[in-house]
């Protein structure tokens, strides 16, 4: 699955630990995306049908809840929390 990430600080940790291949994901700062809001970030992934991996658990689990509270669908959202 193609994959966005919310911030380079996840891209750099999911690529570090080898979670990740750099060819799979697309970060803000590649898309023009960067200084954008949560909810800018969603409908970013959401229109080109990718994951979205994020250490914002918080703000995207209320994006996550309105989205199954509106009926709108998305290509998953990740939440890892900062260690």
């Amino acid at each position: 699955m193609p994959r966005y990430l919310d911030e380079g600080a996840i891209a750099r940790a999911l690529v570090q630990d080898c979670v990740l291949e750099v060819s799979t994901f697309l970060t803000p700062l590649e898309t023009g995306m960067m200084g954008k809001s949560d909810h800018d970030q969603l409908q970013f992934a959401v229109s080109r049908t990718r994951g979205l991996y994020t250490f914002n658990v918080g703000d995207f689990c209320r994006l996550h809840t309105e989205y199954l509270e509106a009926e709108k669908i998305h290509a998953g959202i990740v939440v890892v929390p900062r260690q």
